[in-house]
This record gives structure tokens, C-alpha cells and sequence, in this order.
């Protein structure tokens, strides 16, 4: 009955050569009431941070721990994100730690999503762009007992391609890793895709088709619980900006 999101919210476009306010996105969590979403909160900082964007976020089975990025731009507007966790302490959030192990600088490291292995081990997932051309592939790395991530490991091609490949999401329930992809077959932009499996034992990659995906971008592909509804990012037309019919994006 919750959804965690991410938003820079704003009711005017931001020009951020000149912006002289928060400009960054944070975490925001909201509830379903009724036929209605209610109570939206932003977190407290930390695990949001004034000064820079921060998003991503995903939360631990038992809500103690927080996955999440941390972003920065540099002078040509790129954005480089780093990945962090912080812990419940009582009421308040401790201090963002950088997961080093799974981060490398001069790259972005970005969008976790949890999963499980062949053997029922916890794992995470992200996306990279720290191989050798430069787009983003899917990456993993196993949980330790204590808190630790392994090195990680790059997702085989039967899953990366020479495109993008971003927004990884498994559904533990029916073993199926959800992603969006510029690289395989598609109806144009980003495209959600799935495959059934685990690392090193993935199925056939499938296009969802339409009406989940669309001519624009469709990415942040995630379900609920019982695997029957879930959400969405696209900038396909019906958008609430009014800077274009395909400007921005918006949950779904």
C-alpha cells in the first residue's frame, strides 16, 4: 500500500545555470488510500541530501536498511551516481555510507534493485557504465552475512547489448528479471523487458509490447507483492509537463 519514489519537484521548468533554489531530486514515499495516493513525505535528510540529487531508493526485507544514489553534475550537465546505504537508528536515518565495493570513480554506479541468486542468496543489482564503450550495462553482487557486498559481476550478453541496459527489478515470486533496454528489439526509445531466471541461468529475453511499452521511453519497470499491478516510468504522451507532449517523466 506504499510507493517509494524519487521527484524533483517543481511547477516551472529549472534552468539550472541560474537556478538559485533546490533544484535536486529526493526520496519520497506516499500511501494508497482508498482509490487515492495520500500522506506523501519526503525523507529526512539523511538519507536526502540538500545538495545534491538523490534517488533510487530501494528498501530491505525488513525496512531497517536503505539502498540508494547519490548523484552529482559535472560542468557538461552528466550526471555521475555513486551508491549508498544508510540505517534505521530509532526514528532517524545514520549518516550515508558509500558502498565502495560496488561503486568505481569516474563512472556511475546506479539504480539497485534486490534479488536472489541460484542458491537463494540475497543479491544486488545495478547499472553501470564502467565497461569499455561506455553505455550503461546491468551488473550484480552477492550480500554477505555481514552486511558486505563481493565483487561485482556484469550480467552475461544474453542479457546486456551494445545499447543501454538500466532499471533492473526482480519479482522473487515468479524469478523474472525486469529491465529496459536500447538494445534489444523494441517499439522505439527505452523498452521493458524480461527474462526468467538468475544470474549465469537466464531464459530468452522478452519485449513486454505493448500497451506497457510505447514509442517514447519506458523504464523503472516495477510489481507488487502478488506480481498482479505495479508501476512505471515513461514520458509517453499524457505526461503532466507542459514543455511537450514527450518531455518529461512521469510514474505510471
Amino acid at each position: 500500500g506504499r510507493v517509494v519514489y524519487s521527484a524533483l519537484k517543481s511547477d516551472t521548468a529549472v534552468n539550472i545555470d541560474v537556478a538559485t533554489h533546490n533544484y535536486y531530486t529526493s526520496i519520497f514515499v506516499a500511501e494508497k488510500q482508498g482509490g487515492a495516493w495520500a500522506n506523501e513525505t519526503e525523507l529526512p535528510s539523511p538519507p536526502n541530501d540538500p545538495k545534491t540529487h538523490v534517488g533510487n531508493a530501494v528498501f530491505s526485507a525488513d525496512e531497517n536498511t536503505i539502498v540508494f544514489t547519490k548523484c552529482d553534475q559535472t560542468p557538461l550537465k552528466v550526471m555521475q551516481c555513486k551508491l549508498y546505504k544508510s540505517v534505521k537508528e530509532g526514528n532517524d536515518w545514520s549518516n550515508a555510507e558509500e558502498l565502495k565495493a560496488l561503486n568505481k570513480e569516474e563512472f556511475s554506479t546506479t539504480q539497485p534493485a534486490w534479488g536472489k541468486d541460484k542458491d537463494g542468496n540475497s543479491i544486488l543489482y545495478f547499472a553501470s557504465n564502467r565497461g569499455k564503450g561506455g553505455d550503461f550495462d546491468l551488473y550484480y553482487a552477492k550480500l554477505n552475512s555481514d552486511g558486505t557486498f563481493e565483487t561485482p559481476q556484469r550480467l552475461g550478453n544474453e542479457i546486456n547489448t551494445a545499447g543501454d541496459d538500466l532499471t533492473p527489478y526482480y519479482n522473487a515470486k515468479t524469478n523474472t528479471l525486469y529491465f529496459s533496454s536500447t538494445g534489444h528489439p523494441g517499439m522505439g526509445g527505452l523498452d521493458v523487458f524480461k527474462a526468467v531466471g538468475t544470474p549465469g541461468n537466464f531464459g530468452e529475453v522478452r519485449n513486454l509490447g505493448i500497451p506497457t511499452n510505447s514509442g517514447a521511453d519506458d523504464l523503472y519497470y516495477a510489481l507488487d507483492e502478488k506480481a498482479n499491478k505495479g508501476f512505471m516510468v515513461s514520458n509517453r504522451e499524457g505526461t503532466t509537463s507542459q514543455r511537450g507532449a514527450t518531455c518529461c517523466d512521469d510514474i505510471w
